[in-house]
């Protein structure tokens, strides 16, 4: 579980929210051609390359359609810093993702994780952590991200697969009388909108903040919120805990996790991940 809680992370954080810079150089199709130096192949289409970071693979050969709903294999495969830390982290060298996104709604979530010892998931099995799909919450895709031109990209790719859609009937002519206008009037001043200003508060002290994390739900009523309500949860799960020791140590290492968000929208999908875990604890 730790292991797709970090990837889960590192994707949504970078990929789907903040972007992380450019992707590689697209075709006449729109499809981005193979990174250069790098493992390729007929079966995967490049979708970003940064030999200080990662290069990030679809794997064509499983991608599937059903409905609005795309799945697909990624292989994020580790370079420079960033593989320098995934080793000692986890003596990986690339991981597996298996991500789905919603073409109609632009959304998406990341069901599976695998990492691997080898480059372009190779080498060793080194964990396997399938997420249970109905507590995994979907994110909205970002425009002009990586993660968008992977969405746009496999939606076009399967977009024969999807339904196609219902023509809307001709709509039908009304005959009305002639009527005379009514005189032209001032618009109406538009209403004021409604601003809550009531206090709010999280779970803890925002005059101690240490991390940026923390600053991001202090000024955030609705991460406030959230924040309130994992308090709560995980309280109540350590309660019931047969292993309360394991609990304590499973939240420190999603604390950790959660501090490396760069944004609100990645605060809040961490902490609603967070609760739903805790939740599904019997």
């Amino acid at each position: 579980m730790k292991f797709l809680i970090k990837f889960t992370m590192i994707y949504i954080c970078i990929f789907m929210i903040i972007g992380c810079g450019k992707s590689n150089d697209k075709n006449e199709e729109g499809i981005f051609t193979d990174a250069k130096g790098k493992p390729g192949g007929h079966d995967l289409q490049v979708v970003y390359a940064n030999a200080d970071t990662f290069f990030r693979y679809l794997e064509l050969k499983s991608v599937s359609r059903n409905g609005d709903i795309v799945s697909s294999w990624e292989i994020m495969d580790f370079s420079g810093a960033q593989l320098k830390q995934m080793k000692e982290e986890f003596n990986a060298a690339s991981s597996k993702l298996l991500v789905e996104y919603n073409c109609v709604e632009k959304t998406t979530r990341t069901i599976r994780s695998q990492g691997y010892s080898g480059e372009m998931a190779s080498g060793d099995l080194l964990d396997d952590s399938p997420g249970n799909a109905s507590s995994i919450a979907w994110v909205s895709v970002r425009p002009n991200t990586v993660g968008d031109t992977s969405l746009k990209s496999l939606c076009k790719l399967t977009q024969s697969n999807a339904s196609a859609p219902v023509a809307p009937a001709a709509p039908t002519p009304v005959v009305t009388a002639s009527v005379p206008a009514a005189p032209t009037q001032a618009s109406a001043t538009p209403a004021a909108p409604v601003v809550d200003n009531t206090q709010f508060s999280p779970s803890f002290d925002c005059a101690k903040v240490s991390n940026s994390m923390e600053k991001m739900i202090c000024g955030d009523r609705q991460l406030s919120a959230l924040d309130v309500k994992l308090s709560q949860t995980y309280s109540n799960a350590l309660s019931t805990a047969q292993d309360k020791q394991k609990l304590k140590s499973e939240q420190i290492t999603w604390i950790k996790q959660a501090r490396t968000c760069a944004d609100v929208a990645c605060v809040q999908q961490s902490l609603q991940q967070r609760i739903n875990q805790l939740n599904s604890i019997k």
